[in-house]
């Protein structure tokens, strides 16, 4: 909405809409305005200026935002950037902010549910309780993850246990995962490089930790995996 009347905008698929909207609108003056965004203003770009220093740029005065945005390389990190430069930050709605996340939906599963039987995964481990899910609706596994410290991560399944496949460092050297159960418990430190097996009653999960790295200043919790899944 610009001047109380709506503007038609073009978005390349390697741009962002805030990006996007101020540089085909050309607003001579935006200083003490305010934006309304149904997904959190990115504050990293692999090239050109985040959304978050655009609107900094502009002098925006007041930002609007529906959801945070998923990426554990992202989320949640405007609302430091704002306050640094004296924007105020508010929130959608409750209701509002479910219609913008169903909107959302496609995007805001990449980052919560892992559906391919092979595949990786990065997610900041401290949201949405630790939780990703991997494999097919109605089989899939649970996984959960808490902080252990640089370089580990705590791997946890309350209901059937998690393991470590020792000394194996790749999937194809676990031959039958159900050994490695035989040294099974609820929660395992898991170190970079190594492999947890999680299980449920449709198989097994085989979930390299690739990297974890805990909160710190200017970022997020983070945990890149790569899995395979073998169902019976």
């Amino acid at each position: 909405m610009v001047n109380g009347g709506c503007v038609p905008f073009k978005v390349l698929p390697q741009e962002h809409a805030e990006q996007a909207l101020l540089a085909q609108l050309h607003p001579p003056d935006l200083i003490g305005a305010s934006a309304y965004v149904t997904l959190e203003p990115c504050t990293k770009r692999k090239t050109g200026k985040s959304c978050a220093d655009i609107l900094i740029d502009k002098k925006i005065a007041v930002v609007h935002v529906g959801n945070c945005d998923p990426n554990p390389d992202i989320g949640a990190l405007a609302w430091e950037r704002f306050h640094k430069h004296g924007i105020i930050v508010k929130d959608f709605t409750g209701d509002l902010r479910n219609e913008a996340r169903r909107d959302n939906a496609s995007f805001f599963a990449k980052f919560r549910w892992s559906k391919k039987e092979t595949g990786g995964a990065s997610f900041d481990y401290q949201s949405n309780g630790g939780l990703r899910l991997l494999g097919r609706d109605g089989a899939e596994f649970r996984t959960r993850w808490t902080n252990s410290g640089p370089g580990s991560i705590h791997a946890l399944d309350y209901d059937h246990d998690v393991c470590i496949a020792k000394n194996c460092s790749q999937f194809n050297e676990v031959d039958d995962p159900g050994r490695w159960m035989e040294d099974s418990y609820y929660t395992k430190p898991v170190c970079e490089g190594e492999i947890v097996i999680f299980r449920n009653e449709h198989g097994f999960a085989l979930v390299k930790v690739l990297r974890a790295m805990p909160r710190a200043d200017g970022s997020n919790a983070e945990l890149h995996l790569s899995y395979e899944l073998r169902y019976k």
